[in-house]
């Protein structure tokens, strides 16, 4: 498996799109013509423009670029990689990578799923913390989820350094590596301005639970934990429906979720999906008494994307979403 770049200044040769896929070992693309020939488009490889990485079966599903650093970090299937950006075939497969095998494989194996692909440790979140010295990871852990914080070069934290609240990635990422999901880490805003994950993903092994999550609030001076986590109601449709996360996002007060869903208010006219904004309040502390661990700040609403008319069609399937700078 291969991971392509392609440079930018390919805008300059009036590209048309580009298509291009994991299992490809190539990237074709339509261009305009370079001269008034009267003739159609033409298609051409241009591998001069093109870089590749491959380390054998990656799996990858996640990235996070630091423009700062010129670094691309990739989680993949037991590793996360810290690739060049300027130039990705510069990169190493050992020296610039972190192996994080995962534990307790056979019992992840007991219970059905298959050792070589479900139990093993994919690399589903990395987040930048504070000025991105530190990067926070998650992985299914064969089954399993757990988190890390390593620093950006890839290397472990020393002994003597503590990370309260890390150690079990449960609702922070999922415990299927083929799971839609999502999460951002958010520096400021919170309840004592403290620093806390939010995710989007399933928080059960049967997938019964999926989750809206902010994780409890640690005073990363004294280790003390000021505010507990907070999530969506469990078990409940009207929240949350069987969603596939596809993006979140740090925006003002806020912290918003874009996903698809069962149209639950849809439902006597047949199954329909529909895609979802939902919103939380990062000052939220939480609902009272029996509430305290829930949004009390939670809202959901429908994207309208559609083509209007008589009959409006609607895209109903959200696939992917992206924040302008």
């Amino acid at each position: 498996m291969k991971l392509f770049l392609l440079l930018a200044f390919m805008y300059h040769l009036g590209v048309g799109f580009v298509l291009a896929e994991f299992e490809n070992s190539w990237i074709m693309y339509k261009e305009q013509p370079c001269c008034n020939t009267g003739g159609n488009h033409h298609l051409r490889h241009h591998r001069e423009h093109v870089r590749d990485f491959t380390c054998g079966k990656m799996y990858y599903r996640t990235f996070h670029i630091d423009s700062q650093r010129d670094a691309l970090y990739v989680g993949a299937m037991d590793r996360v990689y810290r690739l060049n950006l300027s130039n990705i075939n510069q990169s190493n497969c050992e020296r610039d990578s972190l192996t994080l095998e995962p534990s307790n494989v056979a019992n992840c194996v007991s219970k059905g799923k298959s050792e070589h692909f479900d139990c093993r440790n994919h690399i589903r979140v990395i987040q930048p913390m504070g000025d991105g010295s530190r990067l926070y990871l998650c992985g299914t852990n064969a089954h399993n989820p757990k988190d890390w914080v390593v620093h950006s070069n890839l290397t472990h934290l020393g002994r003597n350094t503590f990370v309260p609240g890390i150690g079990m990635g449960i609702a922070k990422c999922p415990y299927d590596p083929t799971d839609n999901s999502t999460a951002v880490w958010v520096e400021k805003g919170n309840p004592g301005d403290l620093p806390g994950l939010y995710s989007g993903t399933n928080a059960e092994f049967t997938k019964a639970d999926t989750v809206i999550f902010r994780t409890d609030l640690h005073n990363l001076t004294t280790g003390k934990r000021e505010y507990s986590f907070k999530r969506t109601l469990k078990y409940d449709s009207i929240w949350l429906d069987k969603p596939n996360f596809v993006g979140s996002f740090d925006i003002g007060e806020y912290v918003f979720f874009f996903f698809r869903e069962t149209a639950v208010e849809y439902i006597n006219c047949g199954k329909s999906v529909y895609s979802r904004v939902a919103r939380v309040c990062k000052k939220d502390i939480g609902g009272k008494n029996i509430l305290s661990q829930n949004w009390a700040t939670y809202l959901k609403a429908r994207l309208n994307c559609s083509i209007p008319g008589e009959f409006p069609f609607y895209f109903n399937e959200i696939q992917s979403i992206y924040k302008r700078a």
